[in-house]
């Protein structure tokens, strides 16, 4: 259940993916994408082998390695830029919120939310992750996951795996 909390992202990426015209665009952007994700991922948690087995008792396992192998310098460089990725990905995460909700208002594009609606969704999600945040991040961790991947699952998972390939099938055939 944990890896099913991404799957909030799904929405918004599959939207952001407008501008993919062909089969082979689409295949190479999953290509590179895969590989810049996957290698610095995979990387990171084989450095994990040097804090075993402590690095499993840990709350967060990423910031005690950094915290315990490194020096206090490169951890703050650590902080600094996991800082600026979350901020980068939540700006780009609203931005595709908004992105939705223009094109669910205005299927034809001919309308936009104007400056203050976009400003309240903003501060919106801001609360709303304030909120969650003072949680703390081991307890969202914790009770937050489980119940957000099965609601991704009743919400996105169940109805694209079912009424999506109904509707690609229907298309298909009418096209044929």
């Amino acid at each position: 259940l944990y890896a099913m909390y991404n799957l909030a992202l799904a929405p918004v990426l599959l939207f952001s993916t407008r501008a993919i015209q062909t089969r082979r665009e689409a295949l190479l952007a999953g290509i590179i994408t895969g590989v810049v994700v996957m290698v610095p991922a995979v990387l990171f948690h084989i450095s994990y082998a040097a804090g075993y087995p402590e690095v499993l008792e840990q709350p967060v396992p990423n910031y005690w390695m950094i915290s315990k192998y490194t020096t206090p310098l490169l951890l703050g460089i650590f902080l600094v830029a996991l800082l600026g990725t979350l901020v980068e990905t939540g700006a780009g995460l609203v931005q595709g919120i908004i992105e939705r909700i223009e094109a669910v208002i205005s299927p034809s594009g001919d309308k936009s939310l104007s400056q203050r609606a976009k400003a309240a969704i903003g501060v919106a999600t801001l609360m709303l992750g304030a909120l969650t945040g003072s949680l703390g991040i081991v307890a969202l961790v914790a009770k937050g996951y489980s119940a957000l991947s099965v609601g991704f699952a009743l919400v996105y998972i169940i109805p694209i795996c079912t009424l999506g390939v109904v509707k690609v099938i229907k298309a298909r055939s009418e096209t044929t």
